[in-house]
């Protein structure tokens, strides 16, 4: 079907409704095949008018039929991080934060940490040496 349609818009470049319906029909014939085009539509037009895949496009004026448009809103899902999932997630969050802060500073006291700058020279520290000591 689709060689069909592109043989015969080649052969008629501006071909109407009916002659390119004829065209159709005449080309699948003589291919051997069955078929029977056709064109169906939800409103009148003129087959006479010039077919074209791009120009020429006409809205729906058909009032009865056709497709209409109408927009539903679908009902707004509830917030999962309001309430009580949220609440959880939160307080985890925190609970993460805190545990790390409250690890960084018992290390710091059990490491040895002190007032003697940090791990880098830019701290006030050695020459960058390894996290654990030279030794590791």
């Amino acid at each position: 079907m689709t060689t069909a349609l592109c043989n015969t818009l080649e052969r008629t470049r501006t071909p109407t409704h009916a002659e390119l319906l004829t065209g159709l029909r005449g080309e699948l014939r003589s291919g051997g095949f069955d078929q029977v085009p056709s064109l169906t539509s939800s409103q009148r037009f003129d087959p006479n008018k010039p077919f074209s895949l791009c120009d020429h496009i006409e809205g729906n004026s058909n009032q009865l039929l056709g497709r209409h448009f109408r927009k539903r809103k679908h009902p707004q899902r509830a917030n999962l991080l309001q309430g009580g999932l949220g609440d959880m997630l939160m307080e985890g969050a925190i609970g993460f934060m805190v545990a790390d802060m409250a690890g960084d500073a018992l290390g710091g006291l059990l490491m040895g940490g002190g007032d003697d700058g940090g791990l880098f020279e830019a701290d006030g520290g050695d020459d960058g040496g390894d996290f654990f000591g030279d030794d590791w």
